[in-house]
């Protein structure tokens, strides 16, 4: 056995194949942090029949002249093997230092614990830390530990199904949009620059930033895609004007049923009035709404957009940001279904969408509502092991971890 250097086509074959794949450990992702000043190297562990068991991108930069390793998503490997793993990772300690490493960094994106929408946990694998660092490695912690919950759902049905499955909330906003002739179209590089200017509102990254994600996530099996969300105010008027004026029938009868002398009053029909009252009051407020924003607005306007990674698998729910101007004509949720509704008709099966803050409770927690936004979707929470090190020269890697103490501390 031993560890050889693989071309990115051999790792891009072998990427795409094996079952533990994600979009951090492909030549795309390795691409686009070439762009931020790492070297890219591609590893495979194989037999004496030359059968590649493993593989993984390492990520390389240079600290004070001495080379710092980062296997983002950890290897490709079967992390429950345990002899692969620990010969592997013997294999690929000797490599390392041979190149003279300091450490490896890795996050392993093997499935740690699992919790469901009502936060009750429902997997543990209780012996994947444990199992990490007996084979040396350095666990971290969770504290500073990026990417350690995910909001995830993985999906065995139709999308009919699937919906019904998502949170009153999210099924009534779908409905509203698209009674507000809100649509969905997707953004192709003449218009980064409209979701540029979009993401500006709430990151610090460049147009550039953005520009690379498109130009380097560009193959059939790995793609950044952008979409946006328009409202046409005067559909949104014809709509409620067609809505109104079918209320207002059915109100009518409710009254002359509540004024027949003849007929039994009942607490039912007297809720059903009721309800029909409350209903002509909404729809006149949304065509007021829709008139106020066709006034400004006649050949309609982009609401929101939302930024997506996705594989031959998985969906990937990276950015999103809206116009605040018209924050309560919220568009996210309809944009995810479409984007759902339009890959789960050619196969994929795992929608993530994105960090979840490790403090879930409602109380004293202001990211409580980003947490309801996404398990409203009705998706389980995923935690990850974390960030660990392999350490390859101990008395250099004592003075970088020393020094690093130092610095945060000053």
């Amino acid at each position: 056995m031993q560890i050889i250097e693989l071309t990115e086509t051999q790792f891009k074959n072998y990427a795409k194949i094996h079952s533990s794949r994600h979009i951090y450990q492909t030549i795309e992702y390795a691409n686009l942090m070439q762009t931020n000043g790492y070297d890219k190297l591609y590893l495979g562990f194989s037999d004496d029949n030359n059968n590649v068991m493993a593989a993984t991108l390492i990520l390389t930069y240079e600290q004070n002249k001495k080379k710092i390793g980062y296997a983002p998503g950890g290897f490709l490997i079967d992390f429950k093997n345990l002899e692969l793993l620990k010969s592997f990772t013997s294999y690929l300690k000797k490599y390392l230092e041979q190149k003279k490493y300091v450490y490896l960094r890795l996050n392993p994106s093997c499935i740690y614990k699992i919790y469901n929408k009502k936060d009750k946990q429902i997997y543990f694998n209780d012996k994947l830390i444990e199992t990490m660092k007996a084979l040396g490695y350095n666990h971290l912690g969770f504290i500073n530990s990026k990417q350690r919950f995910q909001a995830i759902l993985r999906v065995n049905s139709n999308p009919s199904n699937i919906y019904r499955n998502f949170n009153y909330n999210i099924r009534n906003n779908i409905t509203k949009s698209l009674l507000r002739a809100i649509t969905i179209h997707k953004g192709d590089i003449q218009n980064i620059e409209l979701f540029y200017n979009f993401m500006k509102q709430k990151s610090n990254d460049s147009l550039t930033y953005y520009q690379n994600y498109l130009k380097n996530f560009n193959s059939d099996d790995n793609k950044f895609e952008f979409y946006f969300a328009k409202i046409d105010p005067k559909i949104y008027i014809n709509n409620y004007r067609y809505l109104l004026k079918k209320e207002q029938e059915r109100n009518i009868h409710l009254n002359s049923l509540l004024q027949d002398s003849k007929r039994k009053t009942t607490a039912s029909l007297i809720n059903k009035k009721m309800t029909s009252d409350k209903k002509i009051t909404s729809y006149n407020n949304e065509i007021v709404k829709a008139t106020n924003l066709y006034k400004d607005y006649p050949d309609g306007l982009v609401l929101g957009t939302v930024g997506i990674l996705r594989n031959n698998r998985e969906v990937y729910f990276l950015f999103e940001a809206s116009n605040l101007n018209f924050k309560r004509i919220y568009s996210s949720y309809l944009m995810k279904w479409e984007i759902m509704k339009k890959y789960m008709k050619e196969g994929f099966t795992i929608f993530n969408f994105g960090d979840v803050f490790p403090n879930r409770s409602k109380t004293n927690n202001p990211n409580y509502g980003l947490y309801l936004s996404k398990i409203a979707f009705n998706a389980n929470i995923y935690e990850f092991p974390g960030e660990f090190d392999l350490v390859i020269n101990k008395m250099l890697y004592k003075m970088f971890i020393t020094f690093n103490v130092k610095k945060n501390k000053s």
